[in-house]
């Protein structure tokens, strides 16, 4: 008997279906078992081996589901629904937690900095990021169409009838959220928090992937292109403004990525659009020439973009321009033709997949190929864009970390998510008085302005036994000053400080200390000779 429940999962395993077609293509589910190189082969590609660590699975039947690189850490996600943090440096497991019941798991992980968000057994749970416990489920109706995606205060659900949802997320302190009293097995009584409705919008899209978000706008883009942006924050009628419509000359196959204030889009006709979210323009249009076949991969300084007929080219991020111009005949690419896909890079070198799972080094300056190993027994791929960390893993739950052997200190691919927040905080504004505003609509009105994303450390007052600032009253005294001068203005009266991770301005307890000047750096000393990896052609 096909009850609602099975036909909600039936829908869900065919939106996983749905989502492969289009082009996210699933990592093999054979199982293996391989060993990690040996120092002979390491010594070859100029790798060491930081760390390896074996994640838990249920015999052949099990394997890895998803492996996440988010901030500091790294999450792994098997199909019996076991999901991991680990220490991406380090390979210190923090936790394990068995979500729902097993196999019921779909490809799906979604983060902030205070929860990891799960769909499992067709209900959405929201895990606490640093000890895994369990903050509060919600069953997922049969009309989702792709997974949510979250900011700190909010998160997105797409629907089949083309409805955006957005929804509150509590606080920590679990106050301004929707409670219920549910009964234990014990008859005692307990409190739960759980998101809230905060505006609905009737697309009327077709929604086929997941939005991208920046600090203020949500934008999301349909199979044939038509692009939509939002505002995250309701207008005072109750619903978000619509910003701008944007519209491809091609199919996508797809889903775009965001990076700051951008979105990057794909398309079937080889297109890759650089698009401002606060602006509605195309910064930048690279012509690859033949259909986009995976997405694409942004770091600061790089945008990498396979296509079926040049591979894996290197585009300048800031100005759209190929960094690769590669001999092939009488001709040059901008790709590595039999390069498929990416999956870390540093200062020096490319790391990519060919079709046949051939490890290849990259020369990151010219596009050559230095090296090759054969990484086919480690059948599940990891993409790396936030550290230059190359991670192989197998269905066997073997995950390995190596680096380069010149580079112990991880390089961070993501500064200039907090150099683009520094800037923006040293814009001149004019304020006019506001009397009486909490803090909380204080900073939203920011957000809105100036396209910046701020979180109240909850869990940080509540430590620290100080009241929250987020319903505290103030006056805003008009004037002529930063954007930084403004919030630290605001925040000496609570008293509370902001620090800028990532793209987030935090709001800590607290006052500030105030910012030293640069010691001046002493002369760099000469580094010995690095090694390259052997060139095969040798």
């Amino acid at each position: 008997m096909l009850t609602p429940r099975t036909l909600m999962v039936a829908g869900m395993v065919l939106l996983v279906a749905t989502t492969l077609a289009l082009g996210q293509s699933a990592p093999s589910q054979i199982y293996s078992d391989p060993a990690p190189p040996s120092e002979a082969v390491l010594r070859r590609l100029n790798l060491r081996l930081a760390w390896q660590q074996a994640v838990p699975v249920d015999g052949l039947r099990d394997g890895l589901l998803l492996v996440e690189v988010h901030g500091k850490d790294l999450f792994v996600l098997t199909r019996a629904g076991m999901l991991v943090r680990m220490d991406a440096e380090t390979g210190v497991v923090y936790w394990r937690k068995l979500v729902d019941r097993p196999y019921t798991t779909l490809p799906f992980l979604t983060f902030n900095s205070r929860s990891v968000f799960v769909i499992a057994n067709a209900t959405l749970h929201s895990l606490e990021r640093q000890r895994g416990t369990t903050l509060w489920q919600i069953p997922l109706s049969g009309g989702i169409a792709v997974a949510p995606v979250v900011d700190e205060e909010r998160a997105f659900t797409s629907m089949a009838d083309t409805r955006l949802n957005a929804y509150y997320l509590p606080r920590a302190d679990g106050q301004e959220a929707e409670v219920r009293r549910i009964a234990t097995s014990r008859g005692d009584r307990e409190l739960i928090a759980r998101p809230f409705l905060l505006w609905t919008n009737l697309t009327y899209l077709p929604l086929s992937f997941q939005p991208v978000l920046s600090a203020s706008r949500l934008f999301t883009i349909t199979q044939d292109g038509q692009g939509l942006c939002l505002s995250k924050r309701p207008t005072e009628t109750g619903l978000p403004k619509e910003v701008f419509r944007f519209r491809t000359e091609s199919r996508i196959l797809l889903p775009p990525v965001g990076f700051g204030d951008s979105a990057y889009i794909g398309t079937n006709n080889g297109v890759l659009y650089s698009l401002d979210l606060e602006t509605g323009k195309t910064d930048w249009r690279y012509m690859a020439g033949s259909a986009v076949t995976r997405r694409p991969v942004i770091t600061d300084e790089d945008v990498y973009l396979t296509t079926q007929d040049e591979g894996l080219a290197r585009i300048d991020r800031i100005s759209g321009e190929p960094a690769w111009h590669i001999p092939q005949g009488e001709t040059r690419v901008h790709g590595v033709v039999t390069a498929d896909r990416f999956l870390a890079v540093n200062n020096r070198f490319v790391y990519a997949t060919d079709s046949a799972e051939r490890l290849l080094v990259i020369d990151r300056k010219r596009g050559r190929i230095l090296s090759e190993y054969d990484a086919s027994r480690f059948r599940f791929p990891v993409v790396n864009a936030v550290t230059d960390r190359l991670y192989l893993a197998a269905n066997n739950g073997l995950i390995l970390c190596l680096h380069d052997r010149d580079q112990p200190e991880p390089i961070l691919h993501r500064k200039g998510l907090s150099k683009f927040v520094l800037n923006r905080l040293k814009q001149t504004i004019i304020e006019t008085n506001l009397l009486e505003i909490s803090v909380a609509n204080y900073l939203g009105q920011l957000s809105d302005k100036y396209a910046l994303q701020f979180r109240i450390a909850d869990d940080a007052f509540k430590a620290a036994k100080v009241p929250n600032p987020r319903q505290v009253i103030v006056n805003v005294e008009g004037g002529t000053r930063t954007i930084r001068d403004s919030i630290n203005r605001v925040l000496s009266r609570v008293p509370a400080h902001f620090d800028v991770v990532d793209e987030t301005i935090l709001i800590l307890p607290g006052k500030g200390q105030p910012e030293k000047p640069e010691k001046p750096r002493p002369p760099a000393k000469k580094a010995p000779p690095k090694q390259e990896p052997e060139d095969p052609d040798k």
